[in-house]
């Protein structure tokens, strides 16, 4: 799934709150410097409310925020200072036109501008390092391959380095013409030719491709675009490409490039904000429920079998990413370990592994799984991050190590504690082609709306006990 930026002021409201507060703080400043031990005149409270609407109509007519987060410390002083040349001459003009110039000291004007430019200023550099240092820390950043020729890598890799962005880093690319043997260029530490690509893709970390090639070389990467695609992977073609190859397309501007840019799956900004909300409050309801349930289960768990009552594991998350993931112990401690003398008897057709009455759970474990306790613990990872309320089940890492390129869509969101697959049919499901169906098509049709519709028949599974092993 790719999250699409939009563009104009919207997209940076949080500066434009930041400054329209610098103003506030400028202009009581700049009058109380001017007006020791004085109240603040009501005629000035009124002129508050014009500056900030002049300071709104010239955000959306002038757009000081575009591109704010890739300016250098110079450029950013001259557009502060810009804009508050235009917001003082707004404000000499409005005063004009009304006739109010002569209630107002200039005085106090001059230290506005002065203190508005400084504040302004301060604001915006400190503003830009922590939103870029948290994209950095956060799992928003995007890991990107480029896929380009010998001659033009050097170039394009140092342009996109320089562009330092905050939410994109460049971990490898991919020489058409090359033969795998290439020294590394600029920092990139990963350089492959077409031939060992696909390998990379399925063992390591993607989540967007960027194609930049010639004319002559396109029709080579046809078929390429189209399993990048079925992948679940974001594709940036740039605008000159082939366009019918990539699903939901859309023109964006990365940096000083223009790419026409596809994904299985287009969510706004909002949206996924929305849905993160969604898991956090889910998730602190989940584990006050989880501790409650805690209180009874985790004696249960340790009298009923030897070991630890939460048990956790490595598992696979968005285009896979590891993480480890929670859950009451519902199985002997050396469960893992006698996996594989159980394979044959996996009702599972194909890279899952389920069985019906599973040697390897306990007495409280049966109960845990036919009820779904046993999966409460996983809402701190929801909580966390690592999963969300809905998305796709994350399999095992050998699970993982099994998967063919086309199955490595269902990881193209973040995993979820439930799903698709969850309520229809959980454990009945026996095909997992047919689980891949039913998280694509989740994928695919993703909205707010379908995860309430899954939560809700989410808990109607439960509770019915239905599918569960």
């Amino acid at each position: 799934m790719y999250v699409y930026m939009k563009h104009g002021i919207w997209k940076h409201m949080n500066f434009l709150l930041a400054d329209t507060a610098m103003i506030s703080i400028s202009y009581i400043l700049a009058y109380y410097l001017r007006n020791e031990n004085v109240g603040f005149p009501a005629v000035y409270q009124q002129l508050i409310i014009v500056l900030y609407l002049i300071h709104f109509c010239l955000a959306f007519l002038v757009e000081p925020y575009q591109g704010i987060l890739h300016r250098g410390y110079l450029k950013e002083f001259v557009r502060v200072i810009n804009l508050n040349v235009v917001l003082a001459m707004a404000i000499f003009g409005y005063l004009f036109f009304t006739k109010q110039s002569a209630l107002f000291s200039r005085i106090v004007f001059i230290y506005f501008i002065i203190l508005n430019i400084s504040l302004v200023y301060l604001e915006r550099i400190s503003l830009k390092r922590y939103i870029n240092r948290k994209r950095k820390e956060s799992d928003e950043v995007s890991n990107l391959l480029v896929i380009t020729m010998k001659k033009d890598a050097p170039e394009l890799a140092e342009k996109l380095q320089n562009m330092n962005l905050p939410t994109m880093e460049l971990v490898g690319i991919v020489l058409m013409d090359g033969s795998g043997e290439e020294p590394g260029i600029g920092n990139c530490p990963v350089v492959m030719s077409k031939a060992s690509m696909w390998e990379y893709v399925r063992t390591h970390v993607v989540d967007e491709i960027l194609i930049s090639l010639p004319t002559y070389a396109r029709e080579d990467i046809c078929e390429e675009i189209q399993e990048f695609a079925q992948m679940g992977l974001t594709i940036h073609l740039n605008m000159d490409a082939l366009p019918y190859y990539i699903p939901n397309q859309r023109i964006q501007k990365i940096g000083d490039m223009t790419l026409l840019t596809g994904a299985m799956k287009m969510a706004s900004p909002e949206q996924i904000m929305l849905k993160r909300l969604m898991d956090i409050a889910g998730g602190i309801l989940g584990l006050l429920i989880t501790i409650l349930f805690g209180i009874i289960l985790v004696p249960a768990i340790k009298l009923d079998s030897p070991g630890p009552a939460i048990f956790s594991q490595i598992r696979i998350g968005k285009n896979g990413r590891r993480f480890r993931i929670y859950k009451f112990r519902s199985m002997y401690i050396d469960a893992e370990e006698h996996k594989k003398d159980l394979l044959e008897q996996n009702k599972m057709n194909g890279l899952m592994f389920k069985m019906d009455e599973d040697p390897r759970v306990t007495r409280v474990g049966r109960f845990l799984r036919r009820t779904s306790l046993d999966e409460l613990p996983q809402f701190w990872n929801v909580l966390k991050g690592d999963m969300s309320l809905v998305g796709t089940r994350p399999p095992t890492e050998d699970e993982y190590q099994q998967y063919e390129l086309v199955h490595k869509r269902r990881l193209s969101i973040k995993p979820g504690l439930t799903g698709m697959w969850q309520v229809s049919g959980r454990s009945e499901i026996t095909d997992f082609e047919e689980v891949l169906e039913l998280d694509t098509q989740y994928i695919m049709e993703w909205s707010i709306a379908m995860d309430f519709r899954i939560l809700f028949k989410t808990v109607k599974t439960v509770l019915g006990m239905k599918g569960a092993v």
